[in-house]
């Protein structure tokens, strides 16, 4: 097993061959943070977004640097950024939520956890972290805010059509906190996320469908709106995707798109994608799932 020095001799050899790439900084970084130099693991991640300004995860490193730095206004930004960014990514979502949740900005926390569940449905710090939030409304005291309603900015921002708020917002109605639990208003406020192109509400707007949850199932649009969130590298719309055409649900029956999209969700570590795919080459009929 390598140690540090052998770790950080390979990557500063690399990086004297290959200056400008930002693989071998974000990896010398990542051995950094892993020594404990937090120092020089930002020096590195800002290396990465020098070369790659579009780099989401060098600034979810950067951020996640600077919070165990005590600089939590900095890995705040850093979030942000990444999240605007690549708004599929899950860990920016997770760790902006978690200092929501610091601050006691709890229904922001809540719906920043929500969405890194909605992209990633295995993320189980997700779930953690959201159940953890809500045991912290729960247990509130000695305050004159009502944790038990819905805040008027949240709705104020819904109404803006602010995308990211109507995706929250969809959850709380979702999960029936806050609010009364109601399938058809969690799917309004999908609809209405995902004609202003948030993925995730893309997403979810099609397992409503596919499902028949809070609106008529109807297999075509389902296949719909798996296709937007999915060319917008939704892993888990590319998986359900996927299905549809080995399946012909909403679509013609297709066993090379069918193998074209489960093949992009499990380059994104997607589990079912990976063991649909390996049933198939073995000759075996997958359940719907």
């Amino acid at each position: 097993m390598l140690n540090f020095s052998d770790i950080w001799k390979k990557y500063a050899d690399a990086i004297a061959l290959a200056p400008n790439n930002a693989d071998y900084y974000a990896k010398r970084g990542e051995a950094y943070v892993e020594k404990g130099d937090k120092e020089k693991a930002i020096a590195d991640f800002n290396r990465v977004i020098e070369i790659n300004p579009n780099c989401a995860a060098a600034y979810v490193d950067r951020g996640q640097a600077s919070l165990n730095m005590n600089e939590g206004n900095k890995a705040f930004a850093d979030f942000n950024k990444a999240i605007n960014l690549d708004p599929n990514h899950a860990v920016a979502y997770c760790n902006r939520g978690a200092m929501y949740a610091i601050k006691h900005d709890y229904f922001r926390g809540i719906a920043d956890f929500d969405c890194a569940i909605a992209i990633d449905p295995n993320f189980s710090l997700a779930y953690i972290n959201r159940e953890q939030t809500f045991l912290a409304i729960e247990n509130t005291t000695g305050t004159n805010e009502d944790f038990t309603k819905v805040p008027e900015w949240f709705i104020k921002e819904a109404r803006h059509e602010n995308a990211e708020t109507l995706l929250h917002l969809g959850f709380l109605y979702f999960e029936g906190k806050s609010v009364q639990q109601d399938y058809a208003k969690t799917f309004e406020l999908f609809l209405k996320a995902a004609e202003l192109g948030n993925a995730s509400a893309q997403q979810n707007v099609a397992q409503f469908f596919e499902k028949g949850v809070g609106v008529a199932q109807d297999f075509v649009k389902a296949a719909h709106w798996y296709r937007k969130s999915a060319d917008q590298g939704i892993a888990e719309a590319q998986f359900r995707l996927g299905l549809c055409y080995l399946y012909g649900n909403g679509v013609d029956n297709d066993k090379e798109k069918a193998f074209a999209f489960l093949q992009l969700a499990s380059e994104q570590g997607h589990e079912n994608a990976k063991k649909t795919i390996d049933l198939i080459r073995v000759g075996c009929i997958v359940a719907s799932i």
